[in-house]
């Protein structure tokens, strides 16, 4: 177990690149030789939106929304439920796409001019979130776009090249995104997962609901000490503990069917869990 403590987050993005675990070229329809990642735990494609009018909670939880590594495995958000309150562990869904749909797609960024910068401007629309596309053929690109999805062509307060861009972005997301899902028929079982505890008198994200949490035991010992061998002093507000191996089966196992506003007891206090899967390339709490 590992573990992070802190008063105050930040949150940081951070751009992704291909490792040297190997590479491969592809070409032909006029945009020349490029080189892909062919790890499995690298990444070639990622799409992730955050940010916005929303809870700290709901931030710390966001999982990308779709993701491909080298060896073709996609893992993607599968569809979710419009409920109070949501399920502590989100709909998450793998499968794997053949090289040459991994090809396809790379050369849909390249026509698209993605393996260039851009400016994407600024829409006049508050309150929402910005959506990192990461690519990583023939290098690593990253593009940052504030609102992407309230409109690529009509967003207020842009320049004819700054919708442009939103329109090639917008349309690589969309195709990403349709094989991605298309090709993740099953649950996604993570190896590791992040675990942000707080006292549940020091929780107040969210709506005032006069909705029952209920409570469960937390199976693996005294939450304070999740991952340390002495409790912190004095204890912050949050902490986070990454779980692996049997310890996240058993965690994993237990919140199974729990709601992410679950009060979970533990030597005689109640905490709050805010439950983040981890990806094959993430060891670490996001």
């Amino acid at each position: 177990m590992r573990r992070t403590s802190w008063s105050i987050i930040v949150p940081i993005v951070v751009v992704l690149s291909a490792c040297g675990s190997g590479s491969s070229a592809i070409g032909g329809n006029g945009v020349g030789t490029r080189s892909i990642p062919t790890g499995a735990g690298e990444v070639v494609f990622r799409v992730d939106t955050r940010g916005g009018f929303t809870s700290l909670d709901y931030q710390l939880g966001i999982v990308p929304q779709v993701t491909v590594y080298g060896d073709g495995r996609v893992i993607v958000l599968g569809p979710t439920t419009e409920q109070y309150p949501p399920h502590a562990l989100g709909n998450l869904r793998t499968g794997t796409l053949d090289h040459a749909a991994v090809e396809h797609l790379a050369r849909r960024a390249t026509e698209l001019g993605l393996l260039a910068r851009h400016d994407y401007g600024r829409p006049t629309i508050t309150d929402n979130p910005t959506t990192t596309v990461t690519i990583n053929v023939d290098g690593a690109h990253a593009h940052a776009a504030y609102a992407l999805d309230n409109g690529a062509a009509n967003a207020p307060g842009l320049s004819a090249s700054e919708r442009e861009a939103r329109t090639s972005l917008t349309t690589f997301v969309h195709e990403l995104s349709s094989a991605a899902q298309d090709a993740a028929g099953e649950p996604y079982e993570p190896a590791e997962v992040a675990v942000y505890v707080q006292p549940a008198d020091m929780t107040h994200d969210g709506p005032p609901t006069a909705v029952d949490p209920g409570s469960r035991d937390w199976p693996l010992g005294d939450l304070t000490l999740l991952g340390v061998s002495d409790p912190p002093a004095p204890m912050p507000s949050r902490w986070c503990a990454v779980l692996t191996g049997a310890d996240a089966t058993t965690a994993l196992g237990a919140a199974a069917g729990a709601t992410a506003i679950t009060r979970w007891s533990s030597n005689g206090s109640d905490f709050t869990i805010v439950w983040r899967p981890l990806l094959p390339d993430e060891h670490a709490c996001p």
